[in-house]
């Protein structure tokens, strides 16, 4: 749906029915982007999860996983930035360009050492190895163990990715 210089995206799904790990979820997702100079280059993407299954569901995560490949993919660097509560990946060169990613509900930072999570993945050297099959475990551990891993990338930079969970 296009309003003015707002483009509204809806998408709805569920997880996978047949799935044995099924745990019931409905989700909507909802993007929005702006032809506005002071937002045009920002994408807001909300989420609303819902459990039809019934009955409480614990240590339920749910987080997006970026790969910006900003210019040269092997110049990245990853990072986090605890004041602004927001995970980031750069460009290693000088005035290179930015791309971060927050979640907007959870801005107070007290709060978010609670309930935000953020793992950096260097694709050549990080700990988690995504290029090797991702299992669940490791999706697990860098989307619940808090800011597990802020920085990924060498000084001269390398190709990195980022996850941010809450």
């Amino acid at each position: 749906v296009t309003n003015g210089t707002l483009l509204t995206t809806t998408a709805r799904y569920e997880d996978i029915t047949n799935n044995v790990d099924r745990i019931g979820l409905n989700i909507e997702q909802n993007s929005y982007s702006w032809n506005e100079t002071a937002v045009d280059k920002s994408l807001v993407l909300e989420y609303k999860i819902k459990n039809v299954a019934g009955g409480s569901i614990d240590n339920l995560y749910a987080g997006i996983f970026t790969n910006w490949d900003i210019g040269d993919n092997t110049k990245n660097l990853g990072d986090w930035d605890a004041d602004n509560v927001l995970g980031y990946v750069r460009e290693s060169a000088v005035n290179g360009w930015y791309a971060g990613i927050t979640c907007l509900t959870e801005r107070d930072v007290s709060l978010s050492a609670q309930k935000i999570h953020y793992y950096a993945f260097d694709n050549a050297i990080s700990t988690i190895n995504i290029a090797d099959g991702f299992t669940k475990q490791e999706k697990f551990d860098a989307i619940s163990k808090g800011i597990a891993k802020p920085q990924a990338g060498t000084a001269q930079g390398n190709d990195v990715a980022n996850l941010l969970g809450v």
